[in-house]
């Protein structure tokens, strides 16, 4: 009984150490999308730099050590560069896939595909 107890503990530990990464990153790409626009960039140059930023691993970047980028998928909203002047806003939502941090089955408890969004004004 104590063994399933303190599995089932480390099992959340590391479920919500994950989970708090990423909505951390989730803010960070918005903030860096809400100042990062510029004219001189075609759209998807401009996505893939946001993109890069949110991927890029620390020390350098943002993404922490226990998220593999490339099970993180990075959405951006609008898509389109030109749309997001000024007073918009602008949406980042990351779905990354969680199945190797599950180790102890919960049933439906905890999501195998987590998201977050985060929604930020253009300066």
């Amino acid at each position: 009984m104590f063994l399933t107890l303190l599995l089932g503990m480390l099992q959340f530990g590391i479920y919500l150490s994950v989970t708090n990464s990423l909505w951390n990153l989730s803010r960070e790409g918005a903030r860096y999308a809400s100042v990062q626009r510029s004219d001189s960039v075609t759209a998807s140059d401009n996505n893939t730099n946001i993109e890069n930023h949110v991927k890029k691993p620390a020390p350098d970047g943002m993404l922490p050590p226990n998220i593999d980028p490339n099970k993180l998928t990075v959405d951006i909203s609008p898509a389109s560069a030109t749309a997001r002047s000024k007073g918009t806003e602008v949406k980042i939502t990351l779905t990354y896939d969680m199945s190797d941090k599950i180790f102890v089955p919960m049933g439906n408890l905890l999501n195998k595909k987590y998201t977050t969004t985060t929604t930020m004004m253009v300066e």
